[in-house]
């Protein structure tokens, strides 16, 4: 596929859409600006514009000699995709006549080659589970020391979507696969006597090859860095190892020393930053840096990596809480203070601040005081409900291997149950959901006998209060570009209860009406610039 004009002089392609949804929900553009990109970053049929997974494949398929010279690089919509098609159906009935079959094709030699173009182009990370899954058919078991191997003599050549801004179009223009290979020969990485589907061999095939831009496919003697585009790492997180696509990381992020916490999801790591941060996941910007992969064959899995970025609002933003004593930039900050760290020029946390989210050995902080003060009573042992919500959470928390006990408080509203232990950010879930299904377990235990309905409400970390705060917080920072822009801004689905603290938030503020919009559980708050509002 070719990539999207976006505007005069802007292209771009899928990356760029979702980088659009972050600016629509930051306020930076409009509904109908995003509509635009989406209606034009797509424009005809194929592939994704960039270097993902069928790409990647696409071109390997080439690299291996399975394909056709141009296979990997040619777009759908130009007329050499018509004529390739009609050339591989007369390869097909020539190498039958030849008697050459995919095992002539697919050999060693073959991985070896696949494995150095890999590195090369910085492929998608998923190419260590496909080249695996395909030699694997030829029986050739290959694993990631392979990758690695190969990774440390292979250089980096080609930076395209979304680790650059090359697209696949301008790959084929450069020269293709061939061009590539050939820049790799002169380092002798090249296998020239593997046969290809062309029923000649690779050294055949580029033979006299060019590249014809050295912005798109850097020269062998100027690359972009001398080691693969995909880095193998081992370590204790990844004893069997892991794969990153390192040629779309940023250099300040190649090395890092101190302590990391690894998430079985990118949810699971965004909700432990947003937890951390005491921000709402309106306020900041994610970005997914990997995917959780479970692996093929026991090889090639990782976890989740996230990086969370927070902007410095344009609007008047309630100054945080003072810290007593700012921890140092080397310490943790602990999970119950909501406020992050004071952020480096451009607003972005430090790489510290990103690697130290979500830290078990933050400590809760006592709570019998405050509850003492807002007129909240420990539940006597003698209290038969008390006794059942006891009961079903301490037997909960052992299921679910978390070390936490049930503090419980009685009120002429009910009770509230406040959970007291360590790593509680997994129970808490993305905005509190996992929380708010503990919490109905819990109240459907305690009323399921009928004799009187009462009221439970569950906390933990002091997460209820965090979050309305972060809400209101979020509600006049929205409202603030909400004035500045004059258009509306659109929050993500919210229950019932935080809509009512968005619209209580801003119900007396200037210029601005809010309304909710849509079915459960899928409902928004709008925020609405309104000039008749005084």
């Amino acid at each position: 596929m070719l990539p999207g004009t976006l505007t005069p002089g802007k292209q771009g392609d899928l990356i760029t859409l979702f980088e659009g949804v972050g600016r629509v929900r930051n306020g930076q553009m409009s509904e109908e600006e995003l509509t635009q990109w989406e209606e034009r970053a797509c424009p005809g049929c194929g592939s994704c514009a960039g270097m993902f997974t069928a790409n990647s494949m696409n071109c390997l398929a080439e690299t291996i000699g399975v394909a056709l010279p141009g296979n990997g690089t040619i777009p759908a919509v130009h007329a050499a995709r018509v004529r390739l098609a009609k050339q591989a159906g007369m390869r097909v009935m020539d190498l039958v006549k030849r008697n050459i079959r995919p095992r002539d094709i697919v050999t060693r030699g073959a991985v070896e080659n696949a494995i150095a173009v890999d590195m090369a182009l910085g492929c998608s990370t998923n190419t260590t589970l496909h080249l695996p899954a395909i030699f694997h058919e030829a029986g050739l078991d290959i694993d990631l020391s392979v990758f690695d191997e190969v990774s440390r003599k292979s250089p980096n050549l080609c930076k395209l979507s979304p680790a650059g801004h090359h697209y696949m179009v301008d790959l084929e223009n450069a020269g293709g696969i061939p061009a590539v290979m050939s820049e790799l020969d002169k380092l002798d990485l090249i296998r020239k006597d593997c046969m290809t589907v062309t029923g000649k061999t690779v050294g055949e095939n580029i033979q006299g090859v060019q590249n014809l831009n050295h912005n798109a496919i850097r020269p062998i003697e100027d690359p972009y860095s001398p080691t693969g585009g995909l880095q193998i790492l081992w370590g204790n997180l990844a004893p069997h190892g892991c794969v990153v696509k390192r040629s779309a990381v940023a250099p300040e992020m190649l090395t890092h020393t101190g302590p990391a916490r690894v998430f079985d999801s990118e949810e699971d790591a965004i909700a432990a930053a947003l937890f951390q941060l005491g921000l709402d996941r309106d306020d900041v910007s994610v970005e997914v840096l990997e995917r959780a992969k479970s692996g093929f064959l026991g090889f090639g899995g990782n976890p989740a990596k996230v990086r969370v970025s927070y902007e410095v609002p344009d609007g008047d933003v309630p100054a945080a809480p003072e810290q007593s004593e700012p921890a140092p930039k080397a310490e943790p900050v602990p999970a119950h203070q909501p406020e992050p760290k004071a952020e480096p020029a451009g607003g972005q946390l430090e790489p510290g601040d990103e690697l130290l989210i979500g830290r078990d050995d933050a400590q809760s902080a006592p709570v019998q005081e405050e509850k003492a003060q807002d007129g909240l009573e420990p539940a006597g042992m003698d209290d038969p409900r008390a006794a059942r919500i006891r009961e079903f959470l301490t037997g909960l928390m052992e299921h679910l291997h978390v070390q936490a006990v049930p503090e419980i408080y009685v009120s002429e509203r009910g009770y509230q149950v406040v959970l007291q232990g360590h790593g509680l950010g997994a129970i808490i879930g993305r905005r509190g959901e996992t929380l708010d299904a503990i919490q109905q377990l819990t109240s459907y235990a305690v009323n399921r006998s009928g004799s009187g309905r009462v009221r439970v409400q569950l906390d933990a970390e002091n997460y209820r209060e965090k979050r309305e705060q972060s809400l209101q917080h979020l509600a006049r920072k929205v409202a603030a570009k909400v004035t500045k822009y004059r258009r509306s801004v659109t929050l993500e689905p919210m229950n019932a209860y935080e809509r009512h603290v968005i619209h209580t938030a801003l119900q007396d503020v200037p210029n601005v009406t809010t309304y909710s919009t849509g079915t459960e559980p899928n409902r928004r708050v709008i925020v609405a610039y309104d000039r008749e509002k005084k």
